[in-house]
């Protein structure tokens, strides 16, 4: 039977009670990592009402309903505070459901195995990079399960972001404004190789001769057409403390060039916010970022699961918000159990736009939920809102490995809402089946290195 001897107001305590600590560990009636690692499940490590969004919202929120301006106050301080303005005030709705405890639905398998298998022998070395017990580069999995400091949850983010050895992902940025019309569009295709840690793909756990790296990394644009075929490809060294080589593929000049790749907070696109020190919350080596804070935990409210929209044939989101209702992706959310709370600042960067960073880590993965930046002066001035799901719905399947058929369910990121306060739009990362007819998800695919991440395959995505 499940623990069930706290009163209403127990979340609040908690999360008020953690806040400030600085060496925690996830868990409230066993350790997180423990639970899931014997069970696969992390509903051992809660009590009930830990896990119930009614309970701590009064009944105001219910797994089923949505979340509106008319009860977001009612769990206010479980949101981020982006996240808050934009339900409260930009018409935003959230579909509600139930805390994921499978945690096999809230990563890959793959590395939720290595995790598992490889717990324990994972340190930093003096710099800071994540080694093996003697020395040597990471070799898959979450280095840091049980991470109790913010240094290791931002080391063990960094190290692979979307928890794969290798995905070649179709995006779709709009801008839009508040209204809810979009201004602009691109279309552009990721591929991420990499080079350590690697569980799945062959050779593992790494790529002969590349140890010294920790991926590669390409963005192709196929829309709009003045700028399709521009490529841009950057190789990540596996110290943290270095920028990566970028090299860059125009097609109307028809040549490659090398650029600076400590450029990190310019807008990827015209018209666009976002740019590469905020992708995935934390986009730039790691440590070219420092003062890491563990500000504490809290219950969280989060978009970990059921954002895949499997009844469109794009697989795009419905809109809501704005006056026209589409200012926003309509995201399911869900009470993370815990979050940690982590700050941390641009050491390295001195004409950086931002004097820090905070972000909220759901415990279960240390996957961050949301991140917002504070301005030299302090004031709140970016948000960004990150989106997930398992790709499997009824007889909707998507496969974790490519070419080959598996059972095994692909996971990922699935889309995000990045807001700049200071404009007056929103910049949506949408996830659809496929763009330009033929750049479709590909999981694990042993050709994708040679295919778009070396310097020569550049000009012949460029179409040369």
């Amino acid at each position: 039977m499940h623990i069930k001897k706290y009163d209403k107001l127990y979340t609040r305590r908690q999360c008020l009670e953690n806040w400030g600590r600085t060496a925690i560990g996830a868990g409230i009636l066993m350790p997180l990592f423990d639970a899931w690692a014997s069970t696969g499940d992390v509903q051992a490590a809660y009590p009930d009402e830990a896990l119930q969004i009614e309970t701590y919202s009064k009944g105001a929120v219910k797994p089923g309903g949505m979340l509106d301006a008319g009860n977001v106050d009612a769990v206010k301080d479980l949101l981020d505070p982006v996240t808050y303005i934009q339900i409260k005030t930009h018409g935003r709705v959230c579909r509600v459901k139930e805390t994921t405890t499978d945690i096999n639905k809230l990563n890959p398998i793959p590395y939720l195995e290595a995790t598992e298998r490889n717990a324990g022998q994972a340190r930093l070395d003096p710099k800071g990079n994540v080694v093996t017990a003697d020395g040597k580069p990471w070799i898959g999995g979450n280095p840091f399960p049980n991470a109790d400091d913010a240094q290791k949850i931002v080391a063990a983010h960094a190290h692979n972001w979307g928890r794969q050895d290798q995905a070649s992902t179709p995006y779709r940025l709009e801008v839009v404004d508040f209204d809810g019309n979009t201004t602009y569009t691109y279309d552009f295709y990721w591929v991420e190789v990499y080079a350590t840690g690697r569980t799945v793909l062959d050779p593992k756990p790494y790529m002969p001769g590349h140890e010294d790296k920790l991926k590669f990394q390409t963005s192709l644009m196929t829309y709009p057409a003045d700028i399709s075929g521009t490529a841009a490809l950057s190789i990540w060294d596996y110290d943290q403390s270095r920028f990566p080589q970028l090299q860059t593929y125009s097609p109307l000049n028809k040549r490659v060039r090398r650029l600076p790749g400590n450029q990190r907070f310019e807008p990827m696109t015209p018209g666009a916010s976002t740019n590469a020190s905020d992708t995935w919350a934390i986009g730039d080596p790691y440590m070219t970022w420092g003062n890491f804070k563990l500000l504490g935990k809290t219950p969280f409210i989060g978009a970990a699961s059921g954002n895949w929209n499997h009844t469109d044939p794009n697989w795009l989101p419905e809109r809501v918000g704005g006056r026209n209702g589409r200012m926003f992706p309509l995201t399911t959310v869900e009470l993370i159990p815990e979050a940690f709370v982590v700050e941390l600042e641009p050491v390295t960067y001195a004409n950086a736009p931002l004097s820090r960073k905070r972000v909220w880590f759901d415990a279960r993965t240390l996957m961050p939920m949301a991140m917002v930046g504070f301005d030299k002066a302090g004031r709140l001035t970016v948000g960004y809102t990150l989106l997930y799901d398992q790709f499997a719905k009824g007889d909707q399947f998507i496969s974790h490995i490519f070419p080959k058929p598996s059972k095994i369910p692909y996971w990922g990121y699935t889309g995000g809402i990045y807001q700049d306060l200071n404009s007056k739009s929103v910049n949506l990362m949408l996830q659809p089946r496929e763009i330009a007819s033929d750049y479709t998800l590909r999981v694990n695919d042993p050709d994708a290195y040679d295919r778009y991440c070396t310097v020569e395959a550049l000009p012949q995505l460029g179409g040369a």
